[in-house]
């Protein structure tokens, strides 16, 4: 995953966390079925820019059709919302590439 922290003094900015999930693919290209019930939290720090995770251990299938993952902000119990304008931090970065 590539990060990057957007904090501004314009807008309040949160900390955040993300939970990865994986899902089977359907004929059409689009998620289906979960695939790995297991809870994956990453818990990034604001100034990481790029973050490895090691899923070796975690005997996730790969199917037919391929696997979908789903990258999903979760907010921390701690933070407190203030305002209807805020930002959470780190973002993913959207990236293309050939591989």
């Amino acid at each position: 995953m590539k990060l990057k922290d957007i904090s501004n003094d314009l807008y309040e900015t949160y900390q955040t966390y993300y939970r990865i999930t994986f899902y089977a693919v359907d004929s059409l290209g689009f998620p289906a079925k979960l695939i790995y019930h297991e809870n994956i939290l990453i818990k990034p720090e604001r100034q990481t820019k790029k973050l490895k995770i090691d899923l070796k251990d975690k005997m996730i299938p790969f199917c037919r059709n391929g696997i979908f993952v789903g990258i999903e902000t979760v907010r921390l119990e701690k933070v407190k919302i203030t305002n209807t304008l805020h930002v959470t931090t780190p973002s993913v970065l959207h990236t293309h590439s050939k591989k």
